[in-house]
């Protein structure tokens, strides 16, 4: 996506790069010369083209409706996109706080210092886990995750190794990603031959392994309530739900019938419109059609660069930079815990008195909005406590 300065004239006007000009151009070319023939036709003594252009005014409102009517449809699209991306950032980072507040040996019941190793270790699979599944759910928008085909030059009855050569896993022709995944320390061979097997739904798979990761912590007491379980087990199901509205915008375009109603109505009214100006402007026919021309032409080149947000166009929302992001996070996340363990412990009594005071907010009134105000209340403290709580161990 580009980033540019509103209040710089020149660099928003003289940008070529991400702009819909090179989309028009070949529209503008076009009824330009259709426009030049209008001029030279007209000019003919036994030609005249002598016409009432209310028919053309009609036909140019409901160009112009159609096109602002997809546009509006297609900005909601990308708006919502970067919406939902957000809240995947913001529920992956909330699921690794939860997670490494519980998978720590400051909480729990008690300390056990042998566990600390195995902790340790598990808070980094957990860190793994969820920077692949952003991996592959960014691919997956992208439309770049693929699905791995047989190879058609290996024979299906040989018995090969796991990982046999760096494009051929069994038999199977893998997507690029996948091949790099062979040799990058974020995948294992285990998950490469998962994610081979699961196609294009290796982002479930990918699920499914955070949560048989999440359910030992609660057999061996790090999660002293089940609820607090269910807290962490309503972070992974936010994390689809938020990825399945992501894959509902990028595998759901706006209906084929529209747009291509859309285009035609546009090609028809834009170059038909010279024969109907060309009597009363003569010569700038051509200045007139043009500027026509690209305003409707870029409105609809517009709409189709914001319909699919996740999309390789450089105007596309940058899903790179999400799971950049996350692993950046998750990493400082974990590097702060091995400072200072005992901010997960002031965080986990932190959020004790969080669900005792929605409890007994509940209990006093649970059917009054009150006890609503009373919850987020608390919300806004543990936010605040969760930020300036480092200041009680300087």
């Amino acid at each position: 996506m580009i980033i540019y300065d509103p209040r710089s004239y020149s660099d928003i006007l003289l940008r070529w790069e991400g702009s819909v000009l090179p989309q028009v151009l070949l529209h503008l070319v076009g009824t330009g010369i259709v426009s030049i023939v209008a001029t030279i036709a007209q000019a003919q003594p036994d030609i005249n083209f002598d016409m009432p252009d209310e028919g053309h005014k009609i036909f140019g409102f409901l160009v112009g409706f159609l096109l602002v009517f997809r546009s509006t449809i297609a900005y909601n699209r990308f708006w919502n996109g970067r919406g939902f991306l957000n809240g995947l950032q913001n529920a992956s980072m909330e699921f690794m706080r939860n997670v490494c507040m519980f998978a720590s040996s400051e909480a729990g019941w008690g300390k056990d210092p042998e566990k600390a190793e195995a902790l340790k270790a598990k808070r980094q699979t957990f860190r793994r886990l969820i920077t692949q599944l952003m991996l592959i759910a960014a691919l997956k928008l992208r439309g770049t995750l693929g699905v791995p085909k047989r190879s058609s030059e290996s024979d299906e009855g040989a018995v090969e190794s796991p990982l046999a050569s760096s494009t051929n896993v069994s038999g199977w022709e893998l997507p690029a990603w996948l091949v790099i995944a062979q040799t990058h320390p974020l995948f294992t061979q285990k998950d490469v031959e998962g994610y081979t097997t699961a196609g294009g739904n290796a982002i479930f798979l990918c699920m499914r392994q955070i949560s048989h990761e999440v359910f030992p912590l609660f057999k061996e007491k790090h999660y002293p309530h089940v609820n607090m379980l269910r807290t962490t087990v309503g972070h992974i199901k936010d994390i689809l739900g938020i990825f399945g509205q992501c894959a509902a915008i990028s595998d759901t375009p706006i209906p084929f019938p529209y747009v291509q109603m859309a285009k035609v109505f546009t090609i028809m009214f834009l170059y038909t419109l010279p024969f109907a100006l060309v009597t009363e402007l003569g010569g700038f026919t051509i200045v007139a059609v043009w500027i026509l021309a690209l305003g409707y032409f870029g409105l609809d080149a517009i709409a189709t660069e914001m319909e699919d947000p996740f999309g390789l166009d450089i105007n596309d929302l940058d899903t790179k930079e999400l799971v950049q992001e996350i692993e950046q996070g998750s990493r400082i996340l974990l590097e702060q815990l091995e400072k200072e363990p005992q901010m997960m412990w002031v965080e986990f009594c932190v959020v004790v008195c969080i669900s005792v005071g929605r409890a007994f907010a509940h209990l006093r009134s649970p059917s009054v909005p009150g006890s609503i105000f009373h919850a987020h209340t608390f919300d806004c403290l543990a936010w605040c406590s969760r930020y300036d709580i480092e200041v009680f161990f300087d």
